[in-house]
């Protein structure tokens, strides 16, 4: 039986199409891996293989996207239509079982207080433990959050490579300690 998505992308069509271009890249591999650089003619060479292949490396990838485009429409689409309805019972779900959190949390006060109560010498009755459903359980885990970013110890903190490369961008040539600033060349190809 035909599957919706065979139906709504050629994936007979695609599979072919890759197949085709994977034999096609893989000779190209192998031919590219030949080469060495050693003089302006090999240079030469290199300079237009490059662009030979960054050339079909862009075919290829328009081919990929017009074929999958369809497919990445579609998705987005019956993502967007059940995203409200399954936000709403996410909320619901956090309320319910922030509730169910809240009663057990009380429920073990009040037997504690009992508990501390009748170790006194009350009188009383210690209120029975509510039983939860199969299935549903109560815990506690330790969790964190940051109430004051300076008096994190360094041990804790990590560098942020946004803002250190931000900083690169910018001109900042000036030393930060423990980094260090490396070139490394990056060859691009237009065509």
């Amino acid at each position: 039986m035909t599957s919706e998505i065979e139906k709504a992308a050629p994936a007979s069509i695609a599979k072919e199409t890759a197949s085709a271009e994977k034999v096609f890249a893989e000779k190209v591999l192998a031919f590219a891996q030949t080469k060495h650089v050693t003089d302006a003619v090999t240079l030469a060479d290199a300079e237009e293989l490059v662009k030979l292949v960054k050339a079909n490396w862009k075919r290829i990838d328009e081919a990929k996207k017009s074929i999958a485009s369809p497919l990445w429409n579609a998705h987005r689409n019956v993502l967007a239509y059940f995203s409200p309805p399954l936000e709403m019972l996410s909320k619901a779900e956090m309320h319910l079982k922030g509730e169910i959190a809240r009663h057990a949390r009380e429920t073990a006060a009040k037997q504690i207080e009992a508990m501390q109560a009748v170790s006194q010498g009350a009188d009383i009755v210690i209120p029975a433990t509510t039983e939860l459903s199969k299935g549903i359980s109560v815990r506690t885990e330790q969790r964190w959050e940051i109430v004051n970013a300076d008096e994190v110890p360094r041990q804790f903190c990590s560098p942020d490579p946004k803002k250190i490369q931000a900083h690169l961008d910018a001109g900042g040539l000036e030393a930060i300690p423990g980094i260090k600033f490396v070139d490394k060349e990056i060859v691009t190809v237009r065509g």
